[in-house]
């Protein structure tokens, strides 16, 4: 794995950089699962857009659903791990 894909899975929860959803935000724990889930998610995107490349016409709704995956995955993930530790709760809620 590159340097850069580990860089975003050690990042702190702040406002500035990283996956930053409702969910990410609201909950260290969630931060931490979704940007694990980011870094491959991204690593996945990125050789799938190498290969593309390669491709030439075809290629480029490859790259197209490269940057959706890496898009998307982490976004849904995060709300899913939000909603299975927080089952009851709305972003923002104070835990019980």
């Amino acid at each position: 794995m590159s340097t850069r894909a580990a860089l975003i899975r050690r990042a702190k929860r702040n406002y500035f950089i990283g996956i930053r959803t409702p969910w990410t935000l609201d909950d260290e724990q969630v931060w931490d699962a979704t940007h694990r889930v980011g870094t491959w998610s991204f690593v996945a995107a990125g050789i799938l857009m190498i290969v593309a490349a390669f491709l030439g016409s075809p290629g480029v709704w490859a790259m197209f659903l490269g940057i959706a995956v890496a898009v998307v995955v982490p976004i849904v993930y995060s709300c899913v791990e939000w909603r299975r530790l927080h089952p009851q709760g709305r972003p923002g809620d104070t835990p019980r």
